[in-house]
């Protein structure tokens, strides 16, 4: 058993799992060994991860510190970041009250890693970290203390008061701390393999390093004061976690500044010189897939063109035939050529990427159905299956090579995604699901539903997925509520007494609190990260235990003082209730954009919406619709969770999601099933388990997709070859707006409208609140509307690809049409399913001016055929109309329609797929007389 537990005394990460769980001997080894990057740069163009950094001078003398000054990072790549020249370190009597007193003020759960943060230096990246190695060596004494810690690590977390103490007392040691969120790279040629992980230095020697748990606080005490009161030995050994002299005939090999020894590269080993299109590159090397995927004649006899090359092109393209359409696309790229297709590159690649597969049966094909899954490109498909047909991939869960170099690629497909969203690494943790839909399940399963504090608010044009999520709020007791736009926007302009009923708004807001009792769920067996119920007596190289009483002469008692670290680490306890907010980036059904700054605004909330109860506000950001053609930036909106599925994106591969988490929200969870890979140790006979720490590794039960994980580098590149998700929105922009000047326009032989469309787009501002999506209703010249499973046989019959009914929206689509809640629980009784026929019903509404039928539709009369309506008299007995007169009179019935059309655009979409749209809509429906 005692083997076992060894195993469980710190936080591991899964991704270390398959690669660091090695001996001694080839831990030393992969000290040195090299880490692949991405090779995908951002698709957004000039958004690159934010980093800073600080160094601090190293000179002789116990107050003598000095404080590089932070700097931010000018480009894209940290390891080329300058540091800025030495500034003074201000002396205790000019640092806060909150930093500076004994009795630590201020110190909170939230960034608890910010903390005391002037008696550190934060090192991001291997070069800060060899030059912060080479500037202490100038002082051969001086002994450098680095702390190897992530967000997540509740170890480190609860260590943390200790070390600050440590770094307070003792100005003549350098206290490092190097996060494992983002330094990934560092973190593996250092061998560390686990969190909370210590090492020591002094004139460039590791002299010792070791992992050690909250309980153990005074070994680490004891250990740093050892080796400070030894300072001409540098030759230490571990015995049973505690440093001690060592002869130099079995002392640790010395290791020198880390950029000096050579490369151990893993790409090496696990790729052929033939595999160049396949193997992970630098961040300084261009990933060019076209020289790797098309022949000199697929690419038109020589390298693709520069931009200004393919302006020339796109502008020649459209000349030789004298056609309409040729003819409209002229007039179009003189207004949208600089957002249009990617300066021509779309019109070169089309055809090899997606253009065959747009015949069928003689018919051209035109595809306008990307909300519900973007199309893949060939390039990428062959991008996909040379990779696997070249490389062997095992689950990640084991330690053999294939495992080790799926852990690799899965890594490096986390750090894409994170990319993507310019979230930070240190602030973001990916955990891949199998859609959007499953993510957004997984908030709502573990999320710290609480009946007396948490509300779910979210908003009325939310998919059909997010509204689930409501079930968990109701099996807690939890109010939920829907609430529209105007009214976000009401409520956050208020104080904070303000609930939302004392504000006046136009409609009401609709609520509900279960009734159903809640069960106590018991959340299992402790704390998951905890593992001080665990013999740790035995770890070869690193394993810990108290000190005994014969060694606590050890330690410098008259430098510590346990008061401070007390009152440190009582303030770490959250006692904070929580509620959840959930809006789309973009809503699928019209594509409406909502105000991303909701997000900060309320996370500054402290009371809730529906009562001045106290709390914490978490928003959920469902960006399935957004994502794809909008770029999201989580350095400018913090979401605490952020939900989509690739598919939406570039096409392939299909049930894959993910659920981008803050880091600080994996402690909240109420994680209750757990399955293999996300548990650390359990017992089959009794209910004892621990969790995994690292949020993916907790969050992600079972193997997870690795095949497709692996696969999704290919559809990024696909997108940085066109210019990134920028250039993306700009090309869907111009043909969204296009299409919607073009419908709009088109009017029956009595000036009415063909189409009744929904959304934003008639505003001046439309590009900042609208997507990609046209949503509408058919209407014939009366202006009653033309059935949509009608245009849907039709439109499919010509070749279009688009989308009827309520695309999972109902509160968007049931509001754009005019459909009351009462109306929509009345439907129930003859609409049987989504896939069935009824599209219509006929509503009693209206009424005469003495005898109004009841506004709010509770009483509504509906049928589902105009055949029923014969039946009228019938009708009116079961209804609550008071009738003065014939019934006929009172009685107006309005045929509404059940559901729409929708087409949207997407990263391929071309203008001749609008375009020859617009003409079918015109021929098929305009009346002429």
């Amino acid at each position: 058993m005692a083997s076992l537990a060894t195993l469980n005394i710190y936080c591991l990460p899964r991704s270390f799992s398959s690669v660091h769980l090695q001996t001694r001997s080839s831990h030393l080894t992969s000290r040195a060994a090299g880490f692949f990057s991405s090779p995908l740069s951002s698709p957004h163009t000039i958004l690159r991860r934010p980093r800073s950094g600080w160094r601090r001078s190293l000179q002789q003398g116990a107050q003598a510190k000095k404080l590089f000054s932070k700097k931010k990072r000018a480009s894209g790549e940290g390891d080329s970041e300058k540091l800025s020249a030495p500034t003074a370190l201000p002396t205790p009597a000019a640092i806060p009250s909150s930093v500076a007193t004994d009795t630590p003020q201020g110190f909170t759960s939230e960034n608890w890693w910010e903390e005391q943060a002037d008696f550190f230096v934060n090192v991001n990246g291997a070069k800060e970290f060899d030059e912060l190695i080479g500037e202490a060596a100038k002082d051969p004494s001086k002994i450098v203390v680095i702390d190897f810690y992530t967000r997540w690590c509740k170890s480190c977390k609860q260590l943390y008061p200790t070390l600050c103490k440590m770094a307070k007392s003792r100005p003549d040691i350098v206290f490092v701390k190097v996060s494992g969120d983002g330094n990934r790279a560092l973190l593996k040629r250092q061998g560390v393999s686990g969190f909370p992980h210590f090492q020591i230095y002094r004139n460039h020697n590791l002299l010792t390093e070791f992992h050690i748990l909250p309980k153990q606080k005074d070994l680490l005490v004891e250990n740093v004061a050892f080796i400070a009161k030894h300072p001409d030995e540098d030759h230490f050994k571990l015995e049973k976690g505690r440093v001690t002299v060592a002869p130099a005939s079995i002392i640790q090999p010395d290791v020198k500044p880390p950029s000096s020894n050579p490369a151990f590269d893993l790409n090496s080993l696990l790729y052929s010189e033939e595999d160049s299109d396949i193997k992970p590159v630098s961040p300084q090397e261009t990933f060019d897939l076209d020289s790797l995927l098309y022949s000199t004649e697929d690419a038109g006899g020589g390298p693709l063109q520069s931009s200004a090359d393919r302006k020339e092109a796109n502008m020649e393209f459209a000349a030789p035939q004298w056609t309409p359409a040729a003819a409209a696309k002229i007039n179009f790229l003189s207004k949208y050529g600089d957002l249009y297709g990617y300066d021509g590159y779309l019109d070169e690649i089309y055809d090899m990427e997606v253009g065959e597969r747009m015949h069928a049966d003689n018919t051209q094909h035109h595809y306008l159905d990307y909300t519900g899954a973007s199309i893949y490109t060939n390039s990428q498909i062959k991008a996909v299956f040379k990779d696997l047909e070249r490389h062997l991939y095992g689950n990640p869960h084991s330690a053999n090579p294939s495992s080790s170099l799926t852990g690799e690629e899965v890594d490096m497909a986390r750090d894409m995604v994170l990319d993507f969203f310019n979230a930070p690494p240190g602030n973001y943790h990916v955990i891949f699901t199998k859609g959007a839909t499953a993510a957004l399940k997984l908030v709502g399963e573990t999320f710290p539903w609480e009946k007396e504090h948490s509300e779910f608010l979210y908003l009325r044009e939310n998919h059909n997925s997010v509204l689930g999520i409501r079930e968990y709020a109701h099996l807690h007791d939890t109010k939920f509520h829907n609430v529209t736009e105007d009214k976000v926007d009401a409520w956050l302009r208020t104080t904070e007494e303000v609930t939302f009923d004392n504000i006046e708004f136009s409609e009401n807001v609709n609520f509900g609190a279960a009734p159903l009792e809640s069960s106590t769920v018991d959340w299992a067996s402790g704390d998951e990260c905890d593992s001080s119920s665990l013999d740790s007596n035995s770890l070869d190289w690193g394993a810990v235990k108290e000190p005994s009483a014969e060694s606590a002469e050890t330690s410098d008692d008259e430098w510590w003082n346990d008061d401070d670290e007390e009152a440190m680490q009582a303030s770490l306890v959250d006692d904070n209730h929580y509620s959840l907010f959930a809006f789309p980036a973009e809503d699928n059904f019209s594509g409406v954009k909502y105000d991303l700054s909701w997000v900060e605004k309320f996370q500054q909330r402290s009371k809730g919406f529906l009562s001045n109860k106290s709390t914490r506000w978490k928003v959920l950001v469902d960006a399935a619709a957004y994502a794809p053609t909008q770029p999201l930036d989580l350095s400018k909106t913090p979401a605490d969770f952020v939900t989509l599925s690739f598919y939406k994106i570039f096409g392939y591969p299909t049930g894959l999601g993910a659920l981008i988490m803050r880091t600080e929200n994996n402690d909240i969870l109420k994680k209750v099933f757990w399955g293999g890979g996300s548990v650390k140790l359990a017992s089959s006979d009794t209910d004892f388990h621990i969790l995994e720490c690292e949020p993916s590794s907790k969050l992600e039960d079972g193997t997870i997709a690795f095949l497709d994980i692996v696969t999704l580098k290919h559809g990024f590149n696909a997108m940085k070859r066109v210019g990134g998700i920028t250039r993306i929105q700009a090309h869907v922009r111009a043909l969204t707006e296009y299409a919607y000047d073009s419908l709009s326009a088109l009017k029956h032989f009595n000036g009415k409208p063909l189409l009744n469309i929904f959304g934003n787009h008639h505003l001046p501002n439309r590009h900042d609140i609208q997507g990609g999506i046209l949503n509408f209703n058919v209407m014939d010249s009366k202006g009653d509307p033309i059935g949509y499973t009608r245009v849907q046989k039709e439109s499919a019959a010509a070749g279009f690809h688009i989308r009827t009914g309520s695309s999972c929206n109902p509160g968007a689509c049931y509001n754009n049409l005019h459909i009351r809640p009462k109306e929509v629980e009345q439907m129930a009784g003859f609409k049987e399913s989504c896939g069935d026929d009824t599209e219509w019903m006929f509503v009693q509404r209206g009424g005469v001016a003495d005898h109004p039928l009841n506004p709010d539709g509770e009483h509504a009369v509906m049928v589902s055929s105009e055949d029923e309506i014969e039946d009228v008299m019938e009708i009116i007995k079961k209804s609550k109309v008071a009738l003065g007169h014939e019934g006929e009179v009172a009685l107006h019935w309005e045929k509404v329609p059940l559901g729409t059309v929708r087409m949207s655009l997407g990263w391929m979409s071309t203008f001749e797929d609008v375009y020859e749209f617009v003409q079918w809509m015109k021929v098929s429906y305009v009346e002429t007389e």
